[in-house]
Formats: structure tokens, C-alpha cells, sequence
């Protein structure tokens, strides 16, 4: 699903937060953790940019890519002169899934606790 556009402004689903909000959940990650990422293997199922103030000063300028589970990679331009560039992961959810459920052959579903995402995994792989 894109983002879509309503009298000029991007719209976010509510439980990223509002705008002027760091995403729930953000880590600061190093290059090393980044390059382990899904980034370079997953398609992102939303993406969006946003402002992160803190006592009403600009923080960053970030770029979100979030995955179909809720996580997701954030790039943000930080520092005074906007010239760092640093990379943080984010998430929805802390996903605790319970006992796996077999819906056939090989195919097993975990549900998380806590937001009820379905993680189908096909282990004949």
C-alpha cells in the first residue's frame, strides 16, 4: 500500500506516531547490524519522511522503510548542519510469538501476543 496523499500531506498509520515523533521503538544501529538487516532482501510495504523534533529543535530528517510486519530501517540526516547521516531500526511491535501452528504440510504460522501479525514460515526450504 503507497502512502496516500490527502490536501498535500502524507499520511502515516496512527501507531508510527505523530509527525515531529521518532518512531516507536528506534535503535541506533552500526553498519556492522545494518548490513544484517532484511534491507537488502525485502521489498518495504510502506515508506515515508518525517521531521523529529525534541524541545521544538529540528533532531533529524529521517526517510522510513517499513516491512509488511512492522519493522523497519530508518536513515536520518542528524547534527547541527545536518551533514551525519545515522541508521536506526524501528518497530510497531517487540513481536513474542506463541507455539507454532501447522497449517499444512511444512507451512507453520506463529502469531505474536501482543499484536496478533501472523509470521507464516515454509520450512521445506
Amino acid at each position: 500500500m503507497m502512502n496516500k496523499i490527502d490536501k498535500g500531506k502524507m499520511l502515516e498509520p496512527p501507531e508510527l506516531g505523530k509527525w515531529g515523533d521518532p518512531l516507536p521503538n528506534m535503535k541506533e544501529l552500526t553498519h556492522e547490524e545494518f548490513l544484517q538487516t532484511s534491507f537488502f532482501f525485502h521489498t518495504p510495504s510502506l515508506t515515508g519522511s518525517r521531521q523529529i523534533v525534541e524541545n521544538g529543535k529540528l533532531k533529524a530528517a529521517v526517510r522510513w522503510f517499513m516491512n509488511e510486519d512492522g519493522s523497519g530501517v530508518v536513515f536520518a540526516r542528524t547534527g547541527e548542519t545536518g551533514q551525519e547521516l545515522k541508521i536506526y531500526s524501528f518497530a510497531k511491535c517487540i513481536h513474542k510469538y506463541g507455539p507454532a501452528v501447522n497449517v499444512g504440510r511444512c507451512l507453520n504460522q506463529y502469531t505474536c501476543t501482543l499484536c496478533n501479525y501472523v509470521n507464516e514460515v515454509d520450512s521445506s526450504d
